[in-house]
């Protein structure tokens, strides 16, 4: 009977073990999807600033708005930090219209919601981000 016991207690100290373990590997894999997310979506938009500073303007409207649906997508299962984002995609309309209308301050438009995206993905290294040339502001 003690044996049974013991045996018993033995197992279950180990799933609990186990479960901790897998608890902990299914936290870090949810931090790791979202920081790829949102490399992802840094990506896509720069690709459009540099789209749009080659002055090809509906190919930079096509990743700006793939950017934009991504960001969408993000902010419903993103964890509470990126409410940062909320106001970067309200934007959004802004952005596509401008870029429609193959207008050249849009590399300047598009750099600075580049600007502020890396600043709320990573608030201590944002304020660090340099602008883009073309940006306002810039020279």
């Amino acid at each position: 009977m003690w044996y049974a016991l013991a045996l018993l207690a033995a197992f279950a100290l180990g799933a609990l073990w186990q479960y901790a373990g897998a608890r902990r590997g299914e936290a870090a894999l949810g931090t790791a999807q979202s920081a790829l997310k949102e490399a992802r979506l840094e990506a896509t938009l720069a690709g459009a600033v540099i789209e749009v500073q080659r002055a090809n303007y509906e190919r930079g409207r096509q990743l700006a708005s793939d950017f934009f649906t991504g960001l969408q997508r993000h902010l419903a299962t993103a964890p509470p930090k990126a409410a940062a984002l909320r106001p970067l995609y309200a934007q959004r309309d802004n952005v596509i219209t401008v870029l429609s209308r193959n207008d050249p301050a849009s590399a300047g438009l598009l750099s600075r919601a580049l600007t502020d995206f890396r600043a709320a993905i990573q608030p201590d290294s944002g304020a660090n981000v340099p602008a883009a040339p073309g940006a306002p502001g810039t020279r």
